[in-house]
Order: structure tokens, then sequence, then C-alpha cells
């Protein structure tokens, strides 16, 4: 159940384009919103000291700047929230980077999901989502909602001040992508807590590419060699959509039997990120849900060349879970 939301905003047009999306969550999942900026840390001036004063200031200006922010969410208006749903706090940020400071207090305010904006251009993983982000997401077993400024520009500095409108409605099911792996479905736990919420359809989506992985088929090459070369060419890639519509059917058979969860299920052959785009596209996808290890390389290889370009070029959010940190936490998809 999302019960609160993080909300990192950095005094930048671009962070505060999540707002939106944030108020229309925070609506739909009566939840609150916490607000969060960093800036760098003040010190203890037992001597004077010129340098203590400009943290100081930052400090003070952050905090107004969020309560500016908070009166704008909780003012009567097109949409708001009540004001007991919606507070803020300025962290000092100490020998750590932003991004896992961020990812600190998300996990001391008790948060459910944490909800920012992508710098939402380039395909390379630094400029999709910028170093903070990914500081975030290496740092946190919570969801991540990535938003691309593009998909809503309802945010104006003007002589009124912050300006809202609503986000569009959220209508479409909750596309969650599967590699077949146990550990990807970990992603799934996430993306239930939030369909339920907003009463959204989910959609199971797997995607084969079109080449067959030697490492998959070596156990069924030995099983059924005796039936010669001309069998197992035209029967392998067969195999590997028949176990991919499996695995689907089993997780969909789960959902219904454990979790009491009506789901569909897609199989597509392709380029993962053409037919996650067009299928997500085509559904008129609210949210797409994706897994990743965030570690190191194989995280950024992993975000440039699926996830983050699925962020840069879809038309819809992006949510992703880090299971790696959620194996941690959880010994079972199941449990």
């Amino acid at each position: 159940m999302v019960t609160k939301i993080i909300i990192p905003l950095d005094g930048s047009h671009l962070a505060q384009q999540c707002l939106p999306l944030a108020l229309k969550l925070g609506q739909l999942l009566a939840a609150q919103l916490c607000l969060v900026k960093v800036v760098p840390p003040t010190k203890e001036n037992i001597l004077w000291d010129w340098s203590h004063e400009a943290p100081i200031k930052q400090k003070g200006e952050a905090e107004a700047y969020l309560q500016d922010i908070v009166e704008h969410l909780t003012s009567e208006g097109e949409v708001y929230l009540l004001r007991e749903r919606v507070y803020s706090v300025v962290v000092e940020g100490q020998e750590v980077g932003v991004g896992q400071s961020i990812a600190r207090e998300a996990h001391t305010q008790e948060g459910t999901l944490i909800l920012m904006t992508t710098h939402g251009r380039g395909g390379l993983t630094q400029l999709v989502l910028g170093s903070t982000a990914l500081e975030i997401i290496r740092n946190t077993s919570l969801p991540v909602i990535f938003l691309r400024p593009e998909q809503h520009r309802p945010v104006a500095n003007d002589q009124d001040g912050l300006n809202l409108k609503s986000y569009k409605e959220l209508e479409g099911p909750v596309v969650v992508t599967l590699d077949g792996s146990r550990e990807a479905e970990l992603a799934l736990k996430a993306a239930l807590e939030l369909a339920g919420g907003l009463n959204l359809p989910v959609h199971l989506l797997r995607v084969l590419q079109p080449f067959v992985p030697v490492d998959q088929l070596a156990p069924w090459y030995e099983a059924n060699l005796d039936l010669g070369a001309d069998y197992l060419q035209e029967h392998d890639f067969l195999y590997l959509k028949e176990q991919a519509s499996s695995n689907l059917a089993k997780t969909q058979i789960w959902l219904k039997d454990i979790k009491g969860v009506d789901s569909q299920t897609v199989l597509k052959v392709g380029e993962p990120i053409d037919e996650i785009i067009n299928y997500a596209s085509s559904v008129k996808a609210s949210l797409v849900v994706m897994a990743t290890h965030a570690h190191g390389r194989v995280e950024q290889a992993f975000l440039g060349s699926v996830a983050g370009r699925v962020m840069c070029r879809g038309n819809f959010p992006v949510m992703m879970v880090n299971i790696g940190l959620n194996l941690r936490e959880s010994k079972s998809f199941n449990e």
C-alpha cells in the first residue's frame, strides 16, 4: 500500500514538473507527500566565520522554497490536498552525495515510493537520469517513478508564483516488463500495490529477442539431439516461445489465486525497447514498471540500453525497482 510519496526537489522548473503527477497520486491513493531538498551542511559557530553564513542562508531559502510549494499544493483551486497530507524536509547533506542523502531520508521518513523528474534527453544513462537519480536508485529499495518533463508541462513561475494544472487521467494499465526470472518478478510487488490503489488493470509483458540464446537452449538441444539437426533448427525458437508463454501463464495464475488480481499477458518478439514502447503506447499505459539490478557498470549498461531509452522515447512514466536491494530484504517473492 502506497502511504507516503517522497518528492526530491532542487529548486529548478525541471524538478517541479513531477508535482502534478504527485498531486494526482496523493489524491487517488490518499497518500502523504513529503517534499525533500538537500542543502550543504551548516556548522556550529563557536567562533564566527563568514564561511558559515552561506550554508545557513541556503537552508533558510530551501525551507521557504519548500513551504511555498506546500502552500500551493494545499490551496483550494483546481486541485489540492489537505494540509496534513503535505509536508517538507530540508536535509543537510554530509559526506555522501545528494542522491544518497535523498535515499536515506526516504527511509527515515518511511516512504513507500519516490517520484521525480528525469532530465529526459539523450540516450546515455547519465543524461537520461542524471547523477542524482542514479545515486537514488542505487541506494534505495523503494520503487522510483521517473517522469520525463516532456510528458507534462504544467509548472510555470510567473507573477502569480507556482501554477499547477491537473495531470491526465490515469486510466490505462500498469504494464510490468518481465524476462522470465524470479528476480525480475519482484517488481510485481510494487506494481500490484500501485495498480490496486489506483484501480488500474495489470498487463504482464514479455519480449523475446529474435535470436536463439544458446545457453538457454543447451538442455533442450541435449534432450532432442536424436531428432536431427533440421528438427532442432525448426523448433528451437518455438520452444523458447512456449516456455515464455508458460511462464507468463503461471505468473498470471499465481496473481489470480494468491493475490486475487486479474491480469493480461502479452508476448512479443522483437527488440525490447521498441516492443515495450509500442505496446505501452498502444494501450495508453499509465505506468511501465521495470526492474534493475542497479549496481555499477552493469546498471549503467542496463539503464542505457533498455530502461533509459524507454524513458527517453516513451510517452509514459517509468517506475524502476532495484531488485538487488529488494532481494536482500525479501527472501521470496511469494512472502
